[in-house]
Parts: C-alpha cells; structure tokens; sequence
C-alpha cells in the first residue's frame, strides 16, 4: 500500500522547518522531547533530530540530542 505522505516529499530542511512550526516551535518541541525521552526514548531522539534538522545553532537541542 502506497503511503501519501511519499508521494512528493519534501526536501530534508523544508519538512524539519515545517515540523518544528506544527509542533509549537522550537521551546515546545524541547520541552515535549525531554519528557518523551523518559518514556519513549526513540521518539523523543526523532523529535530532537527535526528540531537540530531545522535549526542546528539550537545548543540545548544538541545537548539533549548528544546525551541520548
């Protein structure tokens, strides 16, 4: 089964850009990867991944990202 969502991809930084503006920004996304990270240690990585994708001077993303 063909999933629509690859159909016409987005390029890397454009999909991360996206993802983090979905999400709430950059402080939301933080704040939710840090207590998915407790739980669900993959999608809390995912969420850091995007939020470094979009916007690699965010420290405290690559911190918490660095320490998974």
């Amino acid at each position: 089964m063909m999933d629509p969502a690859n159909l016409d991809p987005l390029p890397p930084g454009d999909l991360a850009r996206r993802y983090v503006d979905a999400m709430g920004g950059g402080g939301a996304i933080l704040a939710k990867a840090k207590r998915l990270c407790r739980g669900r240690l993959s999608l809390g990585a995912n969420c850091c991944g995007q939020l470094v994708f979009a916007d690699p001077a965010n420290a405290a993303a690559r911190e918490l990202q660095a320490s998974l």
